[in-house]
């Protein structure tokens, strides 16, 4: 008789009142069992299947309660319950994991096999950095993972092997955001050096540099289109980049400092070195395609059509054709160092100015010059485009702007603190730019009034406003350019360098391009991807989600969510509430609710469309959020070390249920989480610590992945080596293959179905996976090809005739060997049997020397039924589980025992005789697992009391071990 119906009478005994008790003193102190390692409590009933994770680490348990449970094996805590309204509605009757331990099937007497996703309670992958990880992302597709950490180094994996793809390095300080665009071909990053960086996923190689904000930048997130990305920061504002970067390109080959650059026609600029060389070279390629000889180390120049006009240090002037290379003048031109040469672009004249303390104007059609006496002693003097107007640098820091046909003052510009090293005008004499120490002036030509005070941590050396007057980029001694915005004196970005920027300029042609020279030798072209500045705070801004409508969301440190619209930068809702500082904002999927947690330990959840405040919970301070994409579930990062998960299901209209935030799940880490990132389908979680880690865990489900329907009770369930399909047995004789990924049936074979259907109890599959071997209550096993469905051998019940060796009741149990040469079967008859494949001859049956053997009934008296010979005897009481070593030699078995105890036996497989054994006071074993090391087993057992559903797992040191 099988348990299950052996239960269900026990009920009806139960309910007419004729339950048996064992006396008090031993139900109440139950002796200790030999070699109990641990107690697995808290099913209400008879655990009737175990399994243990490949490591050993985890065991699943499912009851009659209807539930599986997941236990930690070493301290016997349970971790999680599957069951309610997703688990099984009946009888857990068998539970296997998968070979890769992370996830299981289970099959019940609601006639369902499951296959879930296991809940780790360790990370299924971990990654050493050199330090703490702070920043992680993972791609839509889920094929790329990427963790930066705190080092400024950013790591890439396939998920799948976990293999590491690249080393990505860059970033000169902890990396803070990481995000994939759309298609996973570009990896976003921020770091604590402010700048903004562009990866080539599939080459590992960097792409683009910017720098982004003068604060720290606190938050990254890419548009739905992936054309867009947004940073948020300290300082209070949101920008928006271009997601098409195009590659910086640095030309070497200048033999000194590059001072002075010129924008030429097309795509090329001229440059001016130190090394006594001027160079033509193109904005495209970056190869230099042309060079000419000066007469010393080159400090000015400036194009002027055809011909290309360069000061040096010693007070020459040179012109030379471009094209032919030819020097059509030279001549010593100053005193001192020419400090600039600029061209009035309507006038075609040429002015120079020199630290000698003169300005010259020249007439390039004549080559010859004109002094321009102006007061004072000049050091630096521009021409305006209309060759009417100089602006004018004294030796006293005075400033002025003079006219150019006699050099009168019409207007004083003030006086600077300290020299000026670079004067920039706009076209049309719109706006001066003065560089003095550490600060730009940008002045309003018309009325002398400041427009804007730019200030800079190191000493500016060069200026170059774009052609709209929008914008003005500065060179700086701290390796840095940076581009303004005029209207409102902020910065926009910045792009570094290896060297002091000596020269600047905006490209003539494309207006997001600059190019730069430094005092390293290089030559810079570098492509401006900032889009838009949206003003949010006057407080830094902490975090940024994007709402499906394409609108942002932005907590600060104000205390307030708020959602601004990127077309207009306005904004639009917001969501108050919070009495410190939002640390992390979320969305939900659909974009009806908003989440927001905060300094003051609370997490908030609003209607995204009113900012109406639904409820709120104090988990702690939670430092990261984010919705599950299909379940009412918030994740976040606390600061305890654990990444949580909150039921936020509720009925609008109806009071909270009393689960509300709540947490149904805690993934607990050794180090702070400054990170976690769900993928899109929520299977998969990466989290960066600050134990140097970053963890990949498998999300657990309270869902089944995949449920599979069957029309009778599922008593046995089994994986292929590679866990790629699933075989069942079940009531109705049955057994089944399924795909487990995509939850189709391949397979359907009618295994134990004649003359009747007859329940198949035990399912295993070969080591090569390509054979299935099944035992049912018609008392024989069978072995099958998993790939025709067609029987291979069958091993027969008992029959005086043709099987007088065969079981004589239900075959319980079944382990092959690892060669496939025999096939072990064990059974409520309480016998075990070893089988040869090749024919299905009993090749030996074990014999427990210390259990009575049957007597042969010799009676030939045909009105006495004369009983054949029985089967020898194994066990006190029916066999449920046998399990192989790892090595095959030696055969595990357990079942029940009189009075209700549980059996364990031990036995060398190649004589068939009993090593060792032990009687239990377990309750009957229903189920076993062995761990890794074989020393040790796990029981699933039945109540130790009759008629009291209480039961326990067990693990106990195996007898003899």
């Amino acid at each position: 008789m099988h348990p299950t119906i052996a239960r269900r009478i026990l009920v009806l005994v139960t309910v007419a009142g004729f339950a048996s008790v064992l006396p008090p003193a031993i139900a109440q102190n139950p002796p200790q069992i030999p070699g109990l390692q641990q107690t697995f409590k808290g099913h209400e009933e008879a655990v009737y299947a175990v399994a243990l994770s490949p490591d050993g680490k985890l065991l699943l348990t499912g009851s009659f309660d209807r539930t599986i449970r997941l236990w930690d094996v070493v301290t016997g805590k349970e971790i999680k319950t599957y069951g309610g309204p997703n688990g099984h509605q009946n009888q857990v009757l068998s539970v296997a994991f998968a070979p890769d331990g992370l996830t299981f099937a289970s099959g019940g007497s609601d006639n369902t096999a499951k296959i879930w996703d296991i809940p780790q309670r360790a990370p299924l992958r971990e990654t050493l950095f050199a330090d703490a990880v702070t920043a992680v992302a993972i791609s839509a597709d889920g094929k790329l993972h990427a963790a930066g950490g705190k080092d400024g180094t950013i790591k890439l994996w396939n998920p799948t092997d976990a293999k590491l793809s690249f080393d990505l390095k860059g970033h000169t300080g902890e990396v803070t955001s990481l995000a994939f665009a759309t298609n996973g071909q570009l990896l976003v990053s921020t770091g604590v050096d402010h700048t903004l960086r562009f990866w080539d996923t599939a080459k590992g190689q960097p792409i683009a540099s910017q720098g982004a904000h003068a604060a720290a930048i606190t938050s990254l997130v890419v548009s739905s289109s992936g054309n867009t990305g947004y940073t948020a920061s300290a300082d209070g504002t949101i920008k928006s980049w271009s997601l098409q970067p195009v590659a910086d390109k640095t030309v070497p080959g200048h033999g000194d400092a590059i001072t002075c650059i010129a924008p030429g026609e097309g795509n090329t600029v001229v440059t001016g070195c130190l090394d006594k060389v001027i160079r033509i070279v193109s904005t495209e390629n970056g190869q230099i395609t042309k060079t000419f000889p000066a007469p010393g180390p080159v400090t000015a120049i400036a194009l002027a059509g055809n011909t290309i006009a360069a000061g040096t240090s010693t007070g020459e002037l040179v012109l030379i054709q471009r094209d032919s290379g030819k020097v059509v003048y030279q001549t010593k031109a100053h005193n001192g160092a020419v400090s600039s040469v600029v061209v009035a672009i309507q006038t075609g004249q040429l002015m120079t100015s020199s630290t000698d303390g003169t300005v010259k104007l020249w007439s390039l059609a004549k080559a010859d010059a004109k002094p321009i006496t102006v007061p004072g002693k000049p050091q630096l003097a521009v021409i305006s485009p209309d060759g009417k107007q100089l602006v004018v640098a004294d030796a006293d820091n005075s400033l002025r702007i003079c006219q150019a046909s006699d050099g009168k003052e019409t207007r004083s510009l003030g006086k600077s603190t300290e020299a000026v090293q670079s004067v920039a005008i706009s076209r049309e004499f719109a706006l001066i730019a003065l560089a003095a120490g550490k600060t730009v002036r940008v002045i309003n030509s018309a009325d002398g009034k400041e427009v804007a005070m730019l200030t800079h941590p190191g000493n500016v050396h060069c200026l170059s406003f774009d052609a709209e007057k929008k914008r003005l980029v500065t060179g700086c001694d701290d390796r840095q350019a940076r581009v303004w915005d005029l209207a409102t004196g902020k910065l926009i970005q910045f792009v570094a360098y290896t060297g002091p920027v000596r020269s600047i300029a905006f490209h003539p042609v494309k207006p997001n391009q600059i190019i730069a020279g430094t005092t390293d030798k290089n030559f810079a072209t570098n492509t401006l991807l900032h889009t838009r500045t949206y003003a949010v705070s006057d407080k830094p801004l902490t975090s940024l989600t994007m709402l499906p409508s394409g609108s942002l969301l932005a907590g600060g440190d104000d205390g307030l969510a708020r959602i601004i619209n990127v077309t207009n930068g306005q904004v639009e809702r917001t969501f108050a509430g919070a009495k410190a500082a939002v640390t992390s904002v979320a969305v939900s999927r659909n974009g009806n609710q908003v989440a927001t947690a905060s300094q003051d330990k609370s997490v908030r959840l609003y209607q995204a469309a009113d900012g109406v405040l639904i409820a709120s919970f104090e988990p702690g301070v939670v430092r990261s959020l984010q919705f599950h994409p299909a379940n009412p579930i918030l994740a976040g990062a606390n600061e305890d070390k654990t990444i949580a998960f909150w039921n936020i299901a509720f009925q609008p209209g109806n009071p909270l249920p009393t689960d509300f935030g709540k947490p149904s799940q805690a993934l607990a880490h050794p180090g702070a989480v400054h990170a976690f990132v769900l993928n899109v389908e929520a299977t998969q979680l990466l989290a960066g610590c600050a134990d140097k880690n970053a963890k990949f865990w498998k999300v657990a489900s309270d869902t089944p992945i995949r449920n599979l329907q069957h029309p009778n009770l599922v008593d046995a369930v089994a994986f292929n080596k590679d866990g790629s399909l699933l075989a069942t047995g079940g009531h109705d004789g049955m057994v089944k293959i399924f795909e487990t990924v995509k939850g189709a049936q391949v397979r359907s074979i009618n295994a134990h179905t004649q003359p009747q259907a007859s329940a198949v109890y035990a399912i295993v599959w070969s080591a090569d996976g390509k054979q299935i071997a099944s035992g049912s209550m018609d008392r024989s096993a069978k072995l099958w090809d998993a790939t025709a469905g067609s029987m291979i051998r069958e091993f027969k019940g008992f029959d005086e005739k043709t099987s007088p060796k065969g079981h004589r009741e239900a075959v319980f149990a079944i382990a092959l060997s690892p060669d496939g040469k025999t096939i072990m079967t064990a059974s409520s008859d309480r016998s075990i049997k070893v089988w040869n494949t090749a024919d299905g001859a009993v090749l030996r049956e074990f014999v427990n020397p210390a259990i009575p053997q049957p007597e042969a009934n010799t009676s030939t008296d045909p009105k006495q039924f004369p009983i054949p010979s029985q089967s020898p005897v194994a066990h006190p009481g029916w066999i449920y589980s046998i399990r192989l070593s790892a090595n095959g030699t030696q055969l595990i078995s357990a079942g029940s025992a009189p009075k209700n105890r549980g059996f364990i036996g031990i036995w060398n497989v190649a004589d068939g005789k009993l090593l060792t054994s032990a009687d239990l006071q377990t309750g009957p074993i229903y189920q076993m697992a062995l761990t890794v090391d074989g020393n040790s087993a796990v029981l699933g057992c039945g109540p130790r009391v009759r008629m009291q559903p209480a039961s326990d797992a067990l693990l106990i040191k195996l007898p003899g071990r």
